[in-house]
């Protein structure tokens, strides 16, 4: 049984009810949407989303303080920003990968244009480092800055590469991986060490463990991510508008980099000439990757609670986060399995 101060804060964090993190970041994200032009603040796609970064930051801030003291308005210009920088990435992603929907709705540079999606991107990008430079400037939280121009710079580095693997470069799991490790796990890591270099715990030593729990949670989050669209190929139709299981459009996919690790000389062949997704669905079945993703997630989760007891040998003063934490973990695994 947890006990009730581990729950009070799961629940300050996670609840989307009055006096809440998310119930606050709800009301920020809105009063900052509406210094931008109403035309593009108000898409469809600027209101959607499971805000794990924006919660990942509270969580990474919330290490060893008391309940009591938490004051989450202290890093909320931190959430917002990565926020932002997160829904720009959506809208160039969108955009590069041509898709016509997200959440089933209509992409941003469908709803709008090409050109304003770009534009519009770049300009959340902007007001989200005029936000941390704010921040930064007044706490004197110098490393702030830095540490998300890194993020952003790795972003586009993931994404170029990406564009250049073509189909042949996409038979590399450790190319994939670095994609990923620069394109989304990234941003995942950092919004967690954000939120714990912004706290009282930073003399900790910690920076470590809190980078290592959330390399793996950006990584067992893109890798389930890209399961999704071969365990629900109707419904990955209708939320991106299109059948796009990425590889088709000479994109990162570690489903199909386990596919070509696991196949016959000839059925590579085939997969690298550009096959049809029945056939691609037939081996993702003949050789079980499903399953080999969810135990290497399993693996994972392992992996993480390893690294919170290792918090916990530091310092028990981090017992109620890492209980608390550890509800948060499963509660991520839970959403992303789901999903499948």
């Amino acid at each position: 049984m947890i006990r009730s101060e581990e729950n009070l804060l799961f629940e300050q964090i996670m609840s989307g009810e009055k006096s809440g993190f998310l119930y606050d970041f709800e009301i920020e994200w809105a009063n900052h949407l509406s210094k931008f032009d109403s035309k593009f603040s108000t898409s469809h796609q600027m209101k959607t989303g499971h805000r794990l970064r924006p919660v990942l930051v509270a969580w990474g801030y919330s290490m060893g303080l008391e309940q009591k003291e938490i004051q989450f308005s202290f890093i909320m210009p931190i959430a917002i920003s990565i926020e932002m920088i997160h829904k720009a990435s959506i809208i160039i992603d969108d955009f590069v990968d041509e898709d016509d929907s997200r959440h089933s709705l209509p992409t941003f540079h469908v709803e709008h244009t090409s050109y304003e999606a770009i534009l519009f991107a770049v300009q959340l990008l902007s007001y989200s480092f005029k936000l941390l430079s704010e921040h930064s400037k007044m706490y004197e939280r110098t490393q702030t800055v830095g540490v998300l121009a890194e993020t952003v710079f790795d972003m586009s580095q993931g994404a170029l590469k990406e564009l250049q693997l073509g189909q042949n470069g996409l038979s590399s799991l450790k190319e994939l991986n670095e994609v990923i490790h620069y394109q989304t796990v990234g941003l995942i890591k950092n919004s967690l060490l954000l939120g714990f270099l912004n706290s009282d715990s930073t003399g900790a030593n910690l920076d470590g463990n809190v980078s290592a729990i959330g390399n793996y949670l950006g990584y067992v989050f893109q890798m389930l991510n890209d399961v999704e669209p071969f365990s629900h190929a109707q419904k990955n139709a209708v939320y991106k508008g299109n059948q796009n299981y990425d590889f088709n459009k000479s994109r990162k996919n570690i489903v199909i980099g386990y596919l070509l690790g696991l196949a016959t000389v000839s059925e590579r062949q085939r997969l690298l000439k550009g096959a049809e997704y029945d056939f691609i669905m037939e081996l993702y079945n003949k050789y079980k990757v499903e399953n080999i993703c969810l135990n290497e997630a399993q693996n994972i989760q392992k992996h993480i609670f390893e690294e919170m007891k290792n918090i916990m040998k530091e310092n028990e003063q981090y017992s109620t986060w890492v209980a608390s934490f550890s509800r948060f973990v499963h509660y991520v695994f839970k959403y992303c399995k789901e999903r499948l």
